[in-house]
């Protein structure tokens, strides 16, 4: 037996390197001795004994990969501020598995104690440069961490400042970086030669064939004889990609100066299609199955102007709009606004009503943040199967001042949204009545884990009233009316408000004259692509100008699924109605759309 078990120990001594080898060598690998667990997280991210799925040959060429790995943890290590850093890595033959341990003395974590910029050049403004060049405006602070990224981020913010200011030519000549081991410090020299100092000069447009170039005139951001900056460059640059025209856009400044420092300027676009034609088909519980088509120019006369014809048929509705849009009229941020529209929709059990009406409005970007737009509204309108059935012409001049910081239209995380309507209307088909129209709407979002969009808090209120002597000079589909997309989503398509008997004794909405809805979402952002949205809606509508806060307030809770995509996240919700109406409202409804809900 123990001589069975001397040969069983030499033949596996024997064969056990050549079948590693043929099989590879299955390793483990242990770090130790670094307790910055995020610059260990990295180094683990980066190295090939981590990272590579391929087992290699021998030990020997795990010993080869083992080495071969420390420079690049040694990168990673004083890109993070430890500049003393020393790693050993030891290869262990153990069976079935090697073992690699990697121990890293990380040393003390170095810090910046002095930021010197040296410039030079013959048209040096050193006032506007030494104003703007701070060491607090290019992220570097005295006795912050010595990371490699915070120093290279400074040397890109110089020369991003000196093109705001008239030196788009600057250069970055040379870099000193002196180490003290004793402070454990870091003292860096840049030498920046500025370059000569910049206006903005002519002008070259090349790339436009059926875009006049005329029309470049309101969308360029400076004027000749400007002191150059690159963020009219960027701005404009991108203001031109929006519009849709262009599928490129390029702007590039010449070498070098003219006498006067004028700096000649080139801007060459690659237009795109400007006529389409669209359709599609769409499903939703309230509408049905539908299908959309349309027609649009963006570029009338060579002008950038935009005609549309669009047209949706969906079970419930037929609708046929004609639009016109001008941007830049009379001034930059203007835009002029028309619209010719057809109508049919019957919402059960509220109304049937056939509309034709013509809108013109003015919109202005007062700031990035303001926009204001008025304008006329004519429409005809007839109004069947309500609690009160007629034809109306009514005459408006609608009003709309909203505010808006959130950082996405489609998905907001952080930011407000403040909207006021204003629309006084006269309903002059028989006899002149009036009546005046207001709806304020607030909504906040709140990323509540920092850096990060994993759980969103989303609430929206609307407080809406409408002035009038009498409820009859309102068309009822003109009065407020709860349960539509975005608010009492549980409830019935636009059913919420006191209820009346018509003479078959079935009960209809009638319509309020005042509303508050209010909606409170959690936005659970689970993985990239997916996320769900607990939601809980409030409101009710009274037939009162001013609300009086009493009876029933409606409540409906829900569930929503969210599908991120590359243009917006996708939504459906499914909501319940806590004070469900019995033949109004069913127990559940869903809603499909593109966007959140607010």
């Amino acid at each position: 037996m123990k001589r069975f078990l001397s040969y069983f120990l030499l033949a596996f001594l024997f064969i056990t390197p050549y079948w590693l080898e043929a099989k590879g060598v299955a390793y483990l690998v242990d770090f130790e001795g670094l307790e910055d667990k995020h610059a260990l997280q990295i180094i683990k991210s980066q190295s090939e004994l981590t990272t590579l799925k391929k087992a290699p040959s021998s030990l020997n060429a795990l010993r080869y990969r083992a080495e071969e790995d420390i420079p690049g943890m040694l990168k990673i290590l004083r890109a993070l501020g430890y500049y003393e850093a020393k790693i050993t890595i030891r290869v262990e033959e153990t069976f079935p598995q090697a073992r690699v341990i990697v121990y890293i003395s990380s040393g003390p974590l170095y810090t910046i104690d002095t930021y010197t910029i040296h410039f030079f050049s013959k048209a040096l403004n050193e006032e506007i440069v030494m104003e703007t060049l701070s060491l607090p405006a290019i992220g570097i602070y005295p006795g912050m961490t010595a990371r490699s990224n915070a120093i290279q981020n400074a040397e890109t913010k110089i020369l991003k400042e000196l093109a705001n200011n008239g030196y788009p030519l600057a250069s970055l000549t040379s870099q000193d970086i002196v180490a003290t081991a004793a402070s454990h410090s870091l003292a860096v020299t840049v030498y920046v030669d500025t370059g000569p100092f910049c206006r903005f000069g002519s002008l070259t447009i090349e790339g436009n064939e059926s875009v006049k170039t005329r029309w470049f005139k309101n969308k360029i951001l400076w004027r000749k004889g400007d002191i150059y900056n690159q963020q009219l460059v960027d701005r404009t640059q991108k203001e031109l990609i929006e519009t849709g025209l262009f599928s490129s856009v390029l702007i590039s400044p010449a070498n070098m100066p003219d006498a006067d420092q004028l700096l000649p300027m080139g801007l060459e676009v690659g237009e795109t299609l400007h006529r389409n034609v669209s359709a599609g088909i769409s499903y939703q519980t309230v509408f049905g199955p539908g299908a959309t088509f349309g027609w649009e120019n963006r570029n009338v006369g060579g002008e950038g102007q935009i005609i549309r014809l669009q047209g949706d048929i969906t079970r419930i509705s037929h609708t046929g709009i004609l639009s016109y849009r001008i941007p830049n009229f009379r001034r930059k941020d203007q835009d002029f606004n028309s619209q010719l529209q057809a109508m049919q929709e019957t919402i059960h059990p509220t109304y049937a009503k056939q509309a034709y009406s013509l809108t013109g409005s003015v919109e202005r970007h007062v700031t990035p943040f303001l926009r204001m737009a008025v304008g006329g509204r004519f429409e005809k309108m007839f109004v069947s199967e309500s609690l009160q059935n007629g034809q109306f012409w009514l005459a408006e001049i609608p009003l709309f001042v909203g505010w808006s910081n959130v950082n996405n239209i489609l998905n907001p995380t952080r930011g407000m949204n403040i909207g006021y309507n204003f629309s006084p209307a006269l309903n002059f088909d028989r006899s002149w009545h009036g009546f005046l129209e207001q709806k304020l709407t607030l909504g906040n979002y709140l990323s509540v884990l920092p850096r990060t969009d994993f759980l969103v808090l989303a609430q929206q209120i609307t407080i809406g009233s409408i002035l009038s002597q009498h409820l009859k000079d309102i068309p009822l589909p003109e009065r407020f009316l709860g349960g539509s997309e975005d608010d009492l989503r549980g409830y019935s398509y636009l059913t919420v408000s006191p209820l009346r008997r018509n003479a078959n004794g079935k009960r209809k909405p009638l319509g309020g004259r005042s509303a508050i809805y209010y909606s409170v979402e959690t936005r659970f952002r689970i993985t990239e692509n997916f996320g769900v949205v607990p939601f809980f809606d409030l409101g009710n509508v009274w037939l009162r100008i001013v609300p009086p806060f009493d009876g029933k307030w409606r409540k409906s809770i829900g569930l929503g699924l969210r599908y991120f995509t590359f243009f917006g996240p996708m939504r459906c919700d499914i909501g319940f109605p806590l004070d469900r109406r019995h033949g109004i409202d069913h127990k559940w409804r869903i809603l499909v759309s593109i966007g959140q809900t607010f």
